[in-house]
């Protein structure tokens, strides 16, 4: 399993990954993916299992 941020490039983009899931990690920042790809890992929020229960 990967978390970091930058870890995660580096294996994507030497297709280290079969399947990759954002399911909580999207939960908790919606804008996960812009952030990740516009180099702005640290502006990423962390997960809170409040987020479980918000509808987007």
């Amino acid at each position: 399993m990967t978390t970091a941020p930058g870890h995660a490039l580096d294996r994507l983009e030497r297709d280290g990954f079969d399947l990759v899931a954002l399911g909580r990690a999207l939960l908790a920042d919606s804008d996960r993916a812009a952030k990740t790809l516009g180099g702005r890992t640290d502006r990423i929020g962390p997960f809170d299992a409040a987020a479980l229960g918000t509808p987007y």
